[in-house]
């Protein structure tokens, strides 16, 4: 693992997938995960702050969002000659961590390795 220029060492990108949302799709997750203003579900901080702020603000469409609590740095997706390259394009990568995914399975959107190979 190197470490970049602004001090953060390079994620493992095998420990993390790729949460690929709308807007839309961000907006309906935030609300599964606060159960419509009810008994929140408890979601790790890094993902919460991800999804609300996607939700509510982030624009992002083709590229990856990853909370800086991780403290770590990613690289880009290569976004070309993959059958899921399209729908990328059109949505923001939210990173998360392969340990979270039960968090957001059923969530909208559609979960991705670093490849853009479905993750299940």
């Amino acid at each position: 693992m190197s470490t970049p220029n602004d001090g953060r060492p390079e994620a493992d990108v095998s420990e993390f997938c790729l949460l690929w949302t709308t807007r839309l799709d961000a907006n309906m997750a935030y609300r599964q995960s606060t159960n419509n203003g009810k008994q929140p579900t408890a979601l790790p901080e890094y993902l919460e702050d991800e999804i609300l702020g996607r939700a509510v603000d982030r624009n992002g469409k083709g590229c990856v969002r990853a909370s800086s609590s991780l403290g770590l740095k990613f690289p880009d997706v290569e976004l070309s000659n993959k059958p899921f390259a399209p729908r990328a394009a059109e949505r923001c990568g939210l990173v998360v961590r392969r340990s979270d995914i039960d968090f957001v399975r059923a969530m909208p959107g559609v979960l991705t390795d670093w490849n853009l190979d479905g993750v299940a």
